[in-house]
């Protein structure tokens, strides 16, 4: 177990400096030092202003979609639970998406308001009817239909405005980090500091709830009020991490079973690991969509589709239901 997550750490650190390496400018590794110590200036906005702030996006973006999932999977009791999948990403896509129409960039603290802002009514009425309902399916399938639903509605608003920064919108919504810099991560960060935070407050409680409603009832945890303050903790990851990012799904469901099989499910020790699985997926997809040999940069929630989707067949098929 402990060989396991020194290992997920290590190939952790190896991929962030990897990744330093890649992209348009090829930069050798006496520039990329150069570069990072400040003696090259040439090699310094390229190493300084590009490629490290798009590394230090793709981290926090994928540790903090990993964080919401493992604590939307433990209050639900729900391996499908995604912040993709439930409207989350969604939702706060709407929100940045919305700001960038009205002439404000991502970076905006004005656009960290409106992803915030709707990932947090996504949380407040998703909680809502998990409350009023016990399926498992129907919850799932509520959370399929508002990704959907508010994925078409940000794609109606920014095709029916014809903004001349449709490009760089249609981008954000499939996921990417090619607009990403220092900006998006200083408005960011406390939107996913406060998430994470609040996640592992409730580490214990959610451990307990692990054991079914009744019983935790029965030690003194109120599900539904665990699961209303997972939800806006979960919000508020989503949305940083979409500030980061843009909308990237199934991070969650990828970085979740290799933190249970690694630490188990206990919530105290699988938030963290979870945490640097999910930042090591986003950030080996948008090192290798930099590296292919293309003219168009494919976005990574293209390719964390590619392998998730086909992953969410096998769970809906292994359980045999939505």
């Amino acid at each position: 177990m402990r060989v396991g997550v020194v290992l997920v750490s290590v190939g952790l650190a190896a991929a962030t400096v990897l990744a330093l390496f890649v992209g348009a400018a090829g930069l050798t590794p006496l520039e990329v030092w150069e570069g990072l110590i400040g003696t090259d200036q040439s090699s310094a906005g390229v190493v300084r202003n590009i490629r490290l702030p798009r590394i230090l996006a793709a981290l926090l973006a994928g540790g903090g979609l990993a964080a919401a999932g493992v604590g939307l999977q433990a209050a639900f009791r729900n391996e499908m639970a995604d912040p993709f999948l439930l409207g989350g990403a969604s939702a706060a896509g709407l929100g940045v998406g919305l700001a960038g129409l009205l002439g404000w960039s991502s970076g905006s603290l004005f656009a960290a308001v409106l992803a915030g802002g709707f990932a947090i009514v996504w949380a407040i009425l998703l909680g809502r009817v998990r409350d009023e309902s016990e399926s498992a399916s129907g919850f799932v399938l509520l959370g399929l239909g508002m990704t959907f639903a508010l994925l078409g509605w940000t794609l109606a608003l920014i095709f029916a405005f014809q903004s001349p920064r449709l490009p760089t919108f249609t981008y954000f919504v499939f996921g990417g980090l090619s607009a990403t810099g220092w900006a998006q991560i200083a408005v960011a960060l406390p939107l996913l500091v406060v998430g994470a935070v609040g996640l592992s407050r409730r580490a214990r409680a959610l451990d307990v709830l692990a054991t079914g409603d009744r019983h935790a009832k029965g030690l003194g945890v109120d599900p539904k009020w665990i699961r209303r303050r997972v939800l806006l903790a979960a919000a508020l990851a989503t949305a940083g991490s979409v500030l980061l990012a843009g909308v990237v799904g199934f991070v969650a469901l990828l970085a979740a079973p290799v933190g249970r099989k690694l630490v188990g499910p206990d919530f105290r020790r699988l938030l963290p690991v979870a945490i640097l699985v999910g930042a090591g997926i986003v950030l080996l997809a948008d090192t290798g969509v930099r590296s292919l040999p293309i003219p168009v940069e494919v976005p990574i929630g293209v390719v964390t589709a590619a392998v998730g989707g086909p992953l969410l067949v096998v769970m809906a098929l292994g359980r045999r239901q939505l």
